[in-house]
């Protein structure tokens, strides 16, 4: 998985995680007892794409940590204007 190189690759594998919390928020919301604090899911898929960023990064595959952050950042920015409006 860390051999690829492609911006559309890296774009894919950033969404995996922000999409995964977010059917997990949606699914499990009143049953899980953190949900009083609904961005932690959220937080958490952010911050295993900041893990393959630097992962991507370290062993060179630029275009795919390019991919990555792009969808972290929109990701950051979504929660960030659901949570204040």
């Amino acid at each position: 998985m860390f051999k690829f190189n492609n911006f559309y690759l890296g774009l894919l594998v950033g969404a995996i995680f922000p999409v995964l919390s977010w059917l997990t928020f949606h699914v499990w919301y009143s049953t899980l007892v953190f949900m009083n604090k609904p961005v932690i899911p959220y937080f958490t898929a952010i911050l295993i794409n900041l893990v393959l960023i630097r992962t991507y990064h370290k062993n060179g595959a630029e275009k795919t940590t390019r991919g990555v952050m792009l969808v972290s950042f929109i990701f950051l920015l979504m929660i960030l204007f659901i949570n204040r409006v």
